[in-house]
């Protein structure tokens, strides 16, 4: 073996010993950028769900509000209704008792008159 294939050989043997390392290096960036994903992965479902409530909460709180304001607009409504109700009661009960007051009076004159 001459000098020439036995310096062949070494940079044959340094160029394996450097693309070992590369190789192992690769390996070890692969192996950080996988947790880093996976790391980055949870947070942004940690974010996600964070927003994700947080929007349903006030998609909640916008139900509920609007499910108040409706039963406050329903309960003005039947009060309105109930006093309006009552405003026809007493006046048909002053119509009746208006419309036989003349019938009463007579009766009762009658009555009165028919005693003495």
């Amino acid at each position: 073996m001459n000098e020439a294939e036995k310096e062949m050989k070494d940079s044959i043997a340094e160029v394996r010993e450097w693309m070992v390392r590369n190789d192992e290096n690769q390996k070890h960036i692969k192996e950080l950028l996988e947790v880093n994903n996976a790391q980055t992965q949870k947070s942004l479902e940690v974010a996600y769900d964070s927003k994700y409530e947080s929007a349903e909460n006030k998609r909640q709180q916008k139900n509920l509000k609007w499910q108040i304001d409706t039963n406050k607009k329903e309960f003005n409504d039947y009060q309105r209704d109930q006093a309006q109700e009552k405003k026809w009661v007493i006046g048909l009960a002053v119509t009746v008792a208006l419309a036989l007051l003349p019938i009463l009076l007579k009766f009762y004159s009658d009555v009165i008159t028919g005693l003495q």
